[in-house]
Protein backbone atom coordinates (compact mmCIF):
# COMPACT_ATOMS: atom_id res chain seq x y z
CA UNK A 1 0.00 0.00 0.00
CA UNK A 2 1.08 3.53 -0.69
CA UNK A 3 2.38 5.77 2.14
CA UNK A 4 2.66 8.99 0.36
CA UNK A 5 0.04 10.85 -2.10
CA UNK A 6 1.64 13.87 -3.73
CA UNK A 7 -0.19 16.42 -5.10
CA UNK A 8 2.58 17.78 -8.01
CA UNK A 9 2.09 20.92 -9.69
CA UNK A 10 4.90 21.06 -12.57
CA UNK A 11 6.64 18.54 -14.41
CA UNK A 12 9.83 19.10 -12.77
CA UNK A 13 8.80 18.36 -9.67
CA UNK A 14 7.56 14.99 -10.96
CA UNK A 15 10.88 14.46 -12.94
CA UNK A 16 12.61 14.94 -9.70
CA UNK A 17 10.16 12.41 -7.23
CA UNK A 18 10.90 10.07 -10.07
CA UNK A 19 14.38 10.19 -10.10
CA UNK A 20 14.62 9.93 -6.10
CA UNK A 21 11.97 7.20 -5.50
CA UNK A 22 12.34 5.46 -8.92
CA UNK A 23 10.62 2.35 -9.07
CA UNK A 24 8.93 2.69 -6.05
CA UNK A 25 6.91 5.30 -7.26
CA UNK A 26 3.83 5.83 -9.76
CA UNK A 27 2.06 8.41 -11.97
CA UNK A 28 -1.63 8.73 -11.42
CA UNK A 29 -4.06 11.12 -13.21
CA UNK A 30 -7.62 9.51 -11.96
CA UNK A 31 -5.72 5.93 -10.68
CA UNK A 32 -8.66 3.65 -9.47
CA UNK A 33 -7.33 0.46 -11.11
CA UNK A 34 -3.55 1.10 -9.93
CA UNK A 35 -5.08 2.29 -6.13
CA UNK A 36 -7.52 -0.91 -6.11
CA UNK A 37 -4.62 -3.26 -7.49
CA UNK A 38 -2.37 -1.44 -4.54
CA UNK A 39 -5.49 -2.25 -1.68
CA UNK A 40 -5.44 -6.21 -2.91
CA UNK A 41 -1.76 -6.39 -3.34
CA UNK A 42 -1.57 -7.23 -6.52
CA UNK A 43 0.80 -4.15 -7.22
CA UNK A 44 3.98 -4.71 -4.72
CA UNK A 45 6.90 -2.12 -3.92
CA UNK A 46 4.99 1.27 -4.53
CA UNK A 47 5.09 3.50 -1.72
CA UNK A 48 4.39 6.84 -3.51
CA UNK A 49 1.90 7.77 -5.86
CA UNK A 50 2.28 11.23 -7.98
CA UNK A 51 -0.89 12.93 -9.20
CA UNK A 52 -0.67 15.20 -12.17
CA UNK A 53 -4.02 16.29 -12.41
CA UNK A 54 -2.83 19.63 -11.80
CA UNK A 55 0.28 20.43 -13.59
CA UNK A 56 -0.97 23.17 -16.09
CA UNK A 57 1.34 22.18 -18.85
CA UNK A 58 -0.31 18.57 -19.31
CA UNK A 59 -3.89 20.71 -19.48
CA UNK A 60 -3.33 23.26 -21.84
CA UNK A 61 -3.12 21.06 -24.84
CA UNK A 62 -6.42 19.62 -24.19
CA UNK A 63 -8.78 20.36 -26.77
Amino acid sequence: MWHEYINATSTDEVINILAEKRERARIVAGGTDLILELERGIRKGVDTLIDVTRIYELKKNKH
